[in-house]
């Protein structure tokens, strides 16, 4: 992916399509802060941003009096996508494993954040660089589906 395409589409027609706001609205969900960390790899003197795997971060709000939950998600053209949880194990190591599902509480928030729940992008084929934008789509289960404009940054 080369600066400012937005899985596999150029930014101004997603910029046009969706207002490029850095946040989404569907129902009574609100989807905020949405960004991901470019993934630099050490290759001897230099280090560059070839990693295949990255994360995705954001907070989300539910202003409604049920609960909703945070199910599938996607982002186009960009291998495998999948929402982990990271814990820390019986033997205190830190792993991330998939999950289903998130809770987003009656009127609360859920935060995908480092060291928590977090949205997986595995095996991209063209890495996203720092000033890239991905487009994510979140499907919540009571409330549809909402596309969102994932910033990506340096360190």
């Amino acid at each position: 992916m080369r600066r400012g395409d937005v899985g596999g589409e150029q930014a101004g027609s997603v910029c046009a399509r969706i207002g490029c706001r850095r946040f989404g609205r569907v129902g009574e969900i609100t989807v905020s802060d949405a960004w991901s960390l470019a993934m630099a790899m050490d290759h001897g003197d230099e280090a560059t941003t070839s990693a295949t795997n990255a994360a995705i971060y954001l907070q989300v709000t539910n202003t409604g009096d049920t609960p909703d939950r945070l199910v599938p998600v996607a982002a186009e053209g960009l291998g495998t996508v999948e929402l982990h949880q990271t814990a820390i194990d019986a033997n205190s190591v830190m792993r991330m494993a998939p999950v289903d599902s998130l809770e987003i509480p009656a009127s609360g928030r859920a935060g995908l954040e480092t060291g928590g729940y977090h949205i997986m992008l595995i095996d991209v084929p063209n890495p996203p660089e720092p000033g890239d934008t991905i487009l994510l789509t979140l499907i919540f289960e009571r409330n549809g589906t909402v596309s969102v404009p994932v910033e990506v940054r340096n360190r």
